[in-house]
């Protein structure tokens, strides 16, 4: 009994037995906000997206970013509009003359880890959905944005090498 007196209190000192933080299950500007900037985001800020929460930013090799809450459902239980996903974008302009569609293809068939889609202002998006219901650490967000913002330098060198025609 003294002994596992003596291996407990060891324990409780050494912080062995921390408490493990909180799991994120639903938008929160402040938790985005940090995965943000310990990825090397600047300019990051408020906005409504898609009449949601969310946060535009530059990312570290300068393409615009935003992240907005999805999957909102209000919640009678905890009295709010829980949103348990997260949409990121990030847009590029391929310039004037690249086939979108033909682009679009090629970048979808490279890049599994993303959807990239033409858009009607001549744009080129690359989207990814981050699902948070049951929890996520704030390690595995930053881990999934980090893969996220990797696909997007990558994919970058597609896009710009892109033929005009």
């Amino acid at each position: 009994m003294k002994t596992a007196c003596l291996i407990l209190t060891l324990t409780v000192l050494t912080g062995a037995a921390s408490i493990p933080a909180p799991l994120l299950d639903r938008w929160s500007d402040a938790a985005m906000t940090e995965a943000l900037t310990t990825l090397g985001a600047s300019g990051v800020h408020q906005a409504k997206l898609a009449g949601h929460p969310g946060l535009i930013a530059v990312t570290p090799d300068g393409l615009n970013l935003g992240l907005y809450a999805k999957a909102c459902a209000f919640s009678s239980t905890l009295g709010d509009n829980a949103c348990r996903g997260v949409e990121g974008w990030i847009s590029y302009d391929p310039g004037n003359g690249v086939d979108r569609a033909l682009l679009v293809d090629k970048l979808n068939h490279d890049f599994a880890a993303g959807k990239f889609t033409a858009e009607r202002d001549g744009s080129v998006r690359l989207t990814r959905y981050l699902d948070l219901e049951g929890g996520v650490s704030q390690a595995n967000l930053t881990a999934e944005l980090a893969e996220f913002f990797s696909v997007a330098t990558a994919a970058k060198q597609t896009i710009w090498a892109a033929p005009a025609r």
